[in-house]
């Protein structure tokens, strides 16, 4: 009689094991789902951080480029208008050596040093 009842223990044991595994395989299975769309939520949002960033970074680009440009373009106007072979270095009328330091400080070097050895002397 105590052998049938320490089997029987044992199989009530089992079966509130498997029963157990059961409840838990089950839980997860229900969970997956749930953090499979959570974690697409969070590449989304990642996604539309990483494009905000990048529409950020180009307009500022293009500002900078733009502000380049018309640097650049003032001083293209000022160019023919002066007369280099004329010019004293460090003799430059006021509108002039205004865009020559504009030009300057905001060009790439080659174009910087071409332009300043033309109309102050390098300076």
């Amino acid at each position: 009689m105590a052998q049938e009842h320490a089997g029987s223990v044992r199989i009530a044991d089992a079966e509130n094991k498997a029963a157990a595994i059961k409840l838990e395989k089950d839980s997860l299975t229900r969970a997956l789902p749930a953090e499979r769309e959570r974690h697409l939520l969070q590449l989304g949002r990642r996604r539309r951080e990483l494009e905000l960033e990048a529409t950020s970074e180009l307009s500022r680009s293009k500002l900078l480029w733009m502000d380049e440009e018309q640097g650049l373009e003032t001083v293209q106007k000022a160019l023919p208008a002066a007369k280099f072979d004329e010019l004293v270095p460090g003799k430059l009328d006021g509108g002039m050596l205004a865009a020559c330091v504009r030009f300057c400080f905001s060009s790439p070097r080659g174009l910087m040093l071409k332009f300043c050895k033309r109309c102050c002397n390098g300076r």
